[in-house]
């Protein structure tokens, strides 16, 4: 039997996991970290973190939030005692854009776990889910997080 270098063109891709059954109108997982980029991962790590349920794979929703949860924690912590220690405006920029970098970057990774299935979903030519509503109500719930954990961080950290 000769084996031929295209032959890997046409084995399949799709596993038993990739069916078109559970799905809930998931939005779009890109879009979702754009949210996070300009919000916070609070906001959209959590619609994120909802998505992996409206995309039919509800075990990986816990773990999803824990991510979540964790790095907002963290990021915020960091940014109290940035602001409470840091004097010189360029370490704050530093550290702004550092915290920015690591949501996105968590944003990023939640969506790219994401993306096959929702790959799948789309070749169904059923309509996403619409995200205008969830997605303000995430972001002005992101801010007011953002904040409440910022100023007890900030009481902190005081010098």
């Amino acid at each position: 039997m000769a084996v031929f270098p295209d032959d890997d063109l046409f084995t399949p891709t799709l596993t038993e996991e990739d069916d078109v059954v559970g799905f809930e109108r998931p939005w779009n997982p890109w879009s979702l970290v754009v949210l996070s980029f300009f919000f916070g991962i609070s906001g959209g790590g959590a619609l994120l973190a909802l998505n992996f349920s409206r995309l039919g794979t509800p075990r990986k929703v816990l773990p999803a939030v824990f991510a979540v949860i964790a790095v907002t924690l963290l990021i915020t912590a960091t940014r109290g005692w940035g602001y409470a220690s840091l004097d010189d405006a360029g370490q704050l920029r530093l550290l702004r854009f550092a915290d920015r970098a690591m949501e996105t970057g968590v944003a990023g990774a939640l969506a790219w776990m994401q993306r096959r299935r929702y790959r799948v979903f789309r070749g169904s030519s059923a309509e996403p889910g619409k995200l205008l509503l969830p997605g303000l109500l995430a972001a002005v719930l992101s801010v007011v997080i953002q904040l409440a954990l910022s100023t007890l961080f900030e009481s902190l950290f005081q010098r």
